[in-house]
């Protein structure tokens, strides 16, 4: 729904590129400012060449406090990844939702 919304644009990588190591090239070779991964190895690699990233949880705090949505959004897309997020980021995150939101 957000891709045919023009929200989210897809990026097609080059056919040797996949999965992080194409996400990896389309940030260098388009100048993003920052990848967003859940991926706990790849972010560790992210982090040892010192390269900006976001998780999902974090880019969903990010989005409301840039008002792009409303905090019972961010409340409710954070609840719907929580299975697959730390307790820790849960957390920390659902207490800066609502005590900024």
């Amino acid at each position: 729904r957000n891709i045919q919304k023009g929200q989210i644009k897809v990026e097609k990588t080059p056919s040797a590129e996949k999965g992080e190591d194409g996400v990896y090239f389309l940030f260098q070779t388009k100048k993003y400012s920052a990848i967003c991964s859940d991926d706990k190895k790849f972010l560790r690699r992210l982090n040892v060449f010192d390269l900006p990233y976001v998780t999902p949880a974090v880019l969903i705090v990010i989005l409301m406090t840039k008002k792009k949505i409303t905090r019972e959004t961010a409340i409710e897309m954070l609840l719907k990844i929580s299975p697959y997020i730390s307790d820790d980021e849960y957390s920390i995150c659902k207490m800066f939702i609502e005590t900024r939101g």
